[in-house]
């Protein structure tokens, strides 16, 4: 596994290991839903988020430091990212997924969602087997840095989204329409991401223990309980 501030160089650029793993991630959902002609058509969607997401990323910085193109213009094929430049990327990514539900017919918006919701799980599938990510300081198995172990927080999540899937696949048939499967895989995605989280030292403390993404993820979990209670069959398609 790397760390994650690794990257691959190719030539004289490199290449972000997380932008990496969300290039495999992107072929493995090639491979699982190209074999439907509206798996390809959403395949094709997120080709143009991969794009807008690794360009982003990689010159965010000079977004940053625009002085850079006329001072070092080679360095720009050498770094990537930025201050805000994962903020920027998922800001810009959001918004175009937004935009691409908008633009669905009323009876498909459930169908994309459900299958971006699938996408995210098969990229933390993909980071978490990749990158190293560390939790709270541990006395015993765990990853080593600077003297000290840290609990393999990237392990637990890499478990707990392989859980996931395997779940999905049990109950699949019980999950006929589009909404019951958004209702899984956000209650599903903000348990895992809550109980790691647990693991892991929090720095963006807004109340007590509760930080920004746990209230996003509490968020996520109350909207898939809503779905669940008062769950509803699509208006035209099954999965």
């Amino acid at each position: 596994m790397f760390e994650p501030t690794e990257g691959l160089y190719i030539g004289i650029t490199t290449v972000p290991i997380s932008i990496v793993s969300y290039i495999i991630a992107f072929i493995a959902l090639s491979l699982i839903l190209s074999r439907s002609e509206d798996g390809k058509q959403f395949v094709d969607k997120m080709v143009s988020v991969l794009l807008i997401g690794i360009l982003t990323y990689k010159f965010w910085f000079i977004i940053e430091q625009p002085s850079i193109l006329f001072k070092q213009p080679l360095e720009i094929l050498m770094y990537s990212g930025g201050a805000y430049a994962w903020e920027a990327t998922i800001l810009l990514c959001g918004a175009w997924l937004s935009y691409q539900i908008w633009k669905e017919a009323p009876s498909n918006r459930w169908r994309l969602i459900q299958r971006i919701l699938f996408a995210f799980i098969i990229v933390r599938v993909s980071y978490s087997l990749l990158i190293k990510d560390y939790g709270s300081p541990s006395s015993g198995w765990g990853w080593r840095l600077d003297d000290q172990t840290y609990l393999p927080t990237n392990l637990f999540l890499l478990v707990g989204y392989l859980l996931l899937l395997l779940s999905f696949y049990v109950l699949r048939k019980k999950l006929s329409f589009n909404k019951d499967q958004i209702s899984f895989w956000l209650i599903g995605i903000s348990i895992i991401e809550l109980v790691v989280r647990g693991f892991k030292p929090q720095l963006d403390h807004l109340w007590m223990n509760i930080g920004t993404l746990d209230i996003l993820y509490i968020v996520t979990l109350l909207i898939g309980v809503y779905f669940l209670l008062f769950r509803q069959p699509d208006p035209i398609h099954k999965t």
